[in-house]
């Protein structure tokens, strides 16, 4: 996120390049802006310098709400959610925080303006980087999980990149472990778990799951509802279960009925009519066939 500040400050023309690492660095005030500009150097453009302090003050404000941890005095950032900086502007043009920002309206069109031209700059830098690391990085795993080689040009061959190392997967397979992780229901209770990669056990970050759902839309492949549905709650578990509870108790439930064996499945169902009032009444033939 550092270098998507630096772009935004750059296309702000700011004179001075911050990160608010650091707890001196405190947000700007809105309300105070013209007494502040009133003591500044007469020659400073004042459209450039209050648009300046906007980008200054949405840096610190995002600094103060969302990823960091404080080593000493120092505010260290370590991640911010990439929705959160779209959310701050959003929020700010449709006056949700406070009045401070209502002289803003005039300066709203420029702004946007610097924020989409910060935006392109980012994401074609982020292209770039990408594309590199698929070039330079190293393929450690070239099979899928059933040992079969995989052709890395293929479209239903996905690429995972993590820790300088590229792993291939089969389309089919990573949308199964996600989907294995994300449905996870011991004794029928939804307890959902992060998709990992099997190969170093370490999690799917978001842009690898966005990666992923973007390849399932562009492969020809039918769409998994449960990972649209995943896709429709930006890949966060709680809202994920909270919204689909009925439909995922449901799979689960479909789950066991196929990966059960039908002397499990027998003894279950005697063990369900057992334990109620009315259908523990009811004789079962011992001879009543177990697979079906």
């Amino acid at each position: 996120m550092k270098t998507f500040f630096n772009i935004l400050q750059k296309h702000a023309n700011c004179s001075i390049i911050k990160y608010h690492d650091n707890n001196d660095n405190k947000p700007f005030v809105f309300k105070d802006i013209e007494n502040v500009f009133n003591q500044k150097d007469k020659q400073l453009d004042s459209k450039q310098f209050i648009i300046s302090c906007y980008i200054d003050n949405i840096i610190s404000k995002i600094y103060k709400r969302f990823g960091y941890v404080i080593t000493g005095t120092t505010k260290i950032l370590y991640y911010i959610p990439p929705f959160q900086k779209i959310r701050m502007y959003y929020n700010i043009f449709t006056k949700n925080n406070n009045t401070d920002y209502l002289f803003l309206d005039q300066y709203v069109d420029d702004i946007l303006t610097i924020f989409s031209k910060a935006q392109r700059t980012y994401y074609a830098f982020s292209r770039l980087a990408h594309i590199y690391r698929l070039k330079k990085y190293k393929t450690v795993v070239t099979n899928d999980l059933l040992m079969t080689p995989l052709d890395k040009n293929h479209k239903n061959t996905f690429i995972l990149i993590q820790n300088k190392s590229k792993y291939l997967f089969n389309l089919n397979d990573i949308v199964k472990i996600v989907e294995t992780a994300i449905t996870n229901a011991p004794n029928f209770f939804q307890e959902p778990n992060k998709a990992k990669n099997p190969y170093n056990n370490e999690n799917l970050n978001y842009s690898t799951l966005y990666n992923i759902y973007f390849k399932l839309k562009t492969s020809g492949r039918i769409m998994s509802i449960i990972f649209h549905l995943y896709f429709l709650s930006n890949f966060n578990l709680d809202k994920f279960v909270l919204n689909n509870e009925a439909y995922l108790r449901d799979i689960t439930i479909q789950k066991y009925i196929h990966n059960a064996t039908p002397s499990v499945l027998y003894k279950s169902i005697a063990t369900m009519l057992n334990s109620n009032f009315y259908s523990k009444k009811l004789a079962i033939h011992v001879n009543f066939p177990k697979d079906f």
